[in-house]
């Protein structure tokens, strides 16, 4: 049986949950208000909490970014 690590919850992060006929996918959005939208992906074997910097970096410059954990990684 395959059990995901499971990371804190990144710091300035909100979690969200984006639901589909029974599918759930986890992951976090950092920034609020009406601001342009990133869609951060994590790569093989990582975790939507691994985009942290990225998106803070993307909070500074004016933007709210988001990263969901995929399939069998994290929650």
């Amino acid at each position: 049986m395959f059990v995901a690590h499971v990371r804190a919850v990144p710091h300035g992060a909100t979690q969200v949950v984006l639901s589909a006929e029974g599918f759930h996918l986890t992951g976090w959005e950092w920034g609020i208000g009406p601001k342009p939208v990133v869609l951060l992906v994590h790569g093989w074997g990582g975790l939507a909490s691994d985009m942290a910097g990225v998106a803070e970096a993307l909070v500074d410059a004016g933007y709210r970014a988001v990263a969901f954990d995929m399939p069998a990684h994290g929650r």
